[in-house]
């Protein structure tokens, strides 16, 4: 960064003694600086593996096998939306399939991924009231043309209630602050802290929270994504002040 400023600078001062320089020139070479800047979300390998409490290990787990229900409710500026039972099933082989389903058992939202051959398809009644989704080529969700921070593998691990074992091995930092214990992880495309809550001395929930970047690094985009301390219920707060309530009924 220091020798891309330093070039800079005398690349300036050059053009400061040319009478005419045409602006786009000054424009093109702020983008090799602009792109250092904003675009660095390249992994922060660990230095050595950080040890963690035994409680907070038992958030972390296998996305695959897994199974269950329970009751999904939608907010949109803190007001109820819409609620609705939800079945998930994933196998081993890292495809799933979620069903939301009315009262009556009438199925309103059925979701299929599968990693290999990349595939993602969605069908029923309620899909016209979701914004337009899909799964981009590195994994992660879009809504309407905008990525999300949440990878769609890693859906049957927030039904579940668990944290993906994998982001245990990319801890690269823990610090305590205050009456929360912070680690840092850091993936290709996005860096996640995770905060354990523990008020007075008790742990009452972990929440990942993703930043990554949008619009060429022009705004950071948030999810936050929080499990209570039974591991039975989460919510996911998304951009717009969209919130998703989760609670496991069974496994």
């Amino acid at each position: 960064m220091t020798k891309i400023l330093s070039a800079l600078k005398i690349k300036l001062m050059t053009l400061n003694r040319t009478p005419a320089a045409p602006a786009k020139k000054f424009i093109l070479l702020l983008c090799p600086l602009y792109l250092s800047s904003c675009h660095d979300f390249r992994p922060i390998e660990p230095l050595e593996k950080i040890p963690l409490p035994k409680h907070y290990l038992n958030f972390f787990d296998t996305c695959y096998p897994s199974e269950g229900g329970g009751r999904v409710q939608w907010f949109k500026d803190k007001a109820p939306v819409a609620e609705a039972r939800l079945d998930w099933l994933a196998d081993n082989k890292k495809i799933w399939q979620t069903q939301l389903s009315d009262p009556f058992g009438m199925i309103l939202l059925d979701l299929k991924w599968a990693q290999y051959p990349p595939s993602f398809s969605q069908s029923g009644k309620f899909k016209a009231r979701l914004p337009q989704i899909k799964v981009n080529k590195e994994g992660f969700w879009e809504a309407n043309g905008v990525m999300l921070g949440l990878k769609a593998e890693e859906i049957p691990c927030i039904l579940k209630g668990k944290f993906p074992r994998s982001w245990r091995d990319m801890v690269y930092k823990k610090e305590r602050n205050q009456s929360k214990n912070i680690l840092y992880i850091s993936e290709q495309s996005r860096k996640i802290y995770i905060t354990f809550k523990e008020p007075k001395g008790k742990l009452t929930e972990a929440c990942a929270l993703f930043q990554w970047n949008q619009f060429l690094g022009i705004k950071t985009g948030e999810v936050n994504w929080c499990i209570n301390q039974s591991n039975i219920a989460s919510r996911l707060d998304l951009p717009e002040e969209q919130t998703l309530r989760w609670e496991k009924s069974d496994a």
